[in-house]
């Protein structure tokens, strides 16, 4: 049967646990303008932008935020700047270079797109992301915009309600048939299918009827201004909405700090900025949450990519961990014990050789190689399905953590014993490679081990079972 404007979709509730508070940032892709936090007025260079991701995702935030503006009026130039990252296409690198955040498209304008090509091109990146996408829509505000693109701006709302539908049938079904006063769509079908089912939309917006859209139709809410002292009314208003609207669900809700900025600066980061240590960050943070937002996005000031890493690792070690302090590394990974990792990567190798489904090449957030060694005993192949970690440079990490076993897992001592494997095969979900070792120590072991146990809580309690040091391995394509 025919979804309609007329019939509300289920609507799914929250994506983040229930008592969680998370941090997401939005990414300096476009052209900062006049209100914005940052210390710089230009995006960074595809290798600045490369070390900003990597370090958010090492520093545990839950999300990075592309926002969108098709195309900017020449009149609003001045204001907004004049470069804008597609959000999708940048979404799409960043998943490919990350391992565990949400990857969230901050407000597509849907009255400015196809609905259908909005629903290709999110199903697919939710299966470049594993699954770790989040689609954030938003109505536009800018009347000249939607004049370039051809859209009566007028019409923006209902365009919006419109697209909305649409997009649950479409990712919800292959073959969607709806009708809506905008659009009708049927006889067609669209794939690849995404991995989330259903897939996470978010509304974007400050505005009555954003708040609305977002009561109605959404999954969650985020404001587009950071304005904690309108929080409480904006939230009133989504409530009342929500129970009209006869949601049950609850929403994840957002807001936005002030600037911030994690120790003392040594150059003028404005009187508004909230500067410090953790105390003085984590209760700007938790004072949000208390407001009722469980999605903080942060905004560091920095001059310049470099300093925003340093931000990033920074507010990842010293206020993050703080913001739940109740939370368990079990809670997120599964701790098995080592007898159950054998037999799960036993599981894992036999599906792998025989799939290229991305789903089976990953777990809990995790990628997965396949590491092929020679039996330093037998002189058998040996085969292994292992996570792995990327360092700065993207090279793949191994952990030999066994679980915290009190012995190194059979793959390390075969892959340490350099006569019988002077070299590995390595064969990754596209493709199969030699690989050199390279075991990491010294200060370089001790830097990557911190970013990575922030990442991956688990290996912490793993290292409490033992007193074994756990190795770690570095990957180089021959």
């Amino acid at each position: 049967m025919a979804a309609t404007a007329a019939t509300p979709e289920p609507i799914v509730g929250a994506l983040i646990p229930p008592g969680r508070l998370v941090c997401g940032i939005e990414l300096p892709v476009h052209t900062a303008g006049p209100a914005s936090a940052r210390g710089w007025d230009h995006a960074p260079n595809a290798r600045e932008l490369e070390a900003i991701v990597r370090h958010a995702d090492a520093a545990g935030f839950f999300s990075l935020a592309v926002p969108d503006h098709v195309a900017i009026p020449t009149a609003a130039r001045s204001e907004l700047g004049a470069t804008w990252f597609e959000p999708t296409t940048t979404l799409a690198w960043v998943a490919a270079i990350t391992q565990r955040v949400r990857v969230l498209a901050q407000g597509l304008v849907l009255p400015h797109r196809h609905p259908l090509l909005v629903a290709k091109t999110i199903m697919t990146l939710d299966v470049l992301a594993s699954g770790r996408s989040i689609l954030g829509v938003a109505a536009g505000d800018l009347p000249a915009a939607s004049a370039a693109l051809g859209m009566d701006h007028d019409r923006r709302e209902q365009a919006l309600d419109d697209a909305i539908t649409v997009l649950r049938a479409a990712l919800a079904d292959e073959a969607p048939t709806v009708s809506t006063p905008t659009w009708s769509i049927d006889c067609v079908v669209l794939a690849p299918r995404p991995l989330q089912s259903p897939l996470p939309i978010w509304v974007v917006g400050s505005s009555p009827a954003a708040i609305r859209h977002a009561a109605e139709r959404g999954d969650g809410w985020l404001p587009s201004d950071p304005s904690p002292e309108a929080l409480p009314s904006q939230l009133a208003l989504l409530r009342e909405h929500r129970a009209r609207a006869g949601g049950a669900a609850p929403l994840d809700i957002g807001a936005v700090t002030a600037p911030c900025y994690v120790g003392t600066p040594t150059w003028d980061v404005g009187p508004a900025t909230v500067q410090g240590g953790a105390d003085e960050l984590v209760s700007h943070v938790l004072a949000l949450g208390a407001l009722g937002a469980n999605h903080v996005q942060v905004r560091l000031r920095a001059r310049g990519a470099a300093e925003l890493v340093d931000q990033l690792d920074a507010f990842g070690a010293k206020v993050i961990p703080a913001l739940n302090p109740d939370a368990q590394p079990s809670e997120r990974y599964e701790e098995p014990s080592f007898h159950e990792i054998a037999a799960i990567s036993r599981q894992h190798v036999q599906a792998m050789e025989t799939s290229t489904d991305t789903a089976v090449w990953g777990a809990v957030g995790n990628e997965l190689l396949l590491l092929r060694t020679i039996g330093r005993r037998t002189g058998r192949e040996h085969k292994v399905s292992l996570a792995f970690w990327r360092d700065d440079a993207g090279l793949p990490v191994l952990v030999a953590s066994y679980a915290g076993a009190p012995r190194h897992p059979d793959w390390y001592l075969n892959l340490a014993d350099r006569r019988a494997n002077p070299s590995v095969v390595v064969r990754t979900v596209d493709r199969t490679y030699t690989a050199e070792v390279e075991e990491l120590d010294g200060e370089e072991y001790d830097r990557i081990w911190a970013r990575l146990t922030l990442d991956r809580p688990s290996y912490r309690g793993y290292a409490t079972r033992t007193d074994r040091r756990f190795a770690l391995v570095r990957l180089h394509e021959q």
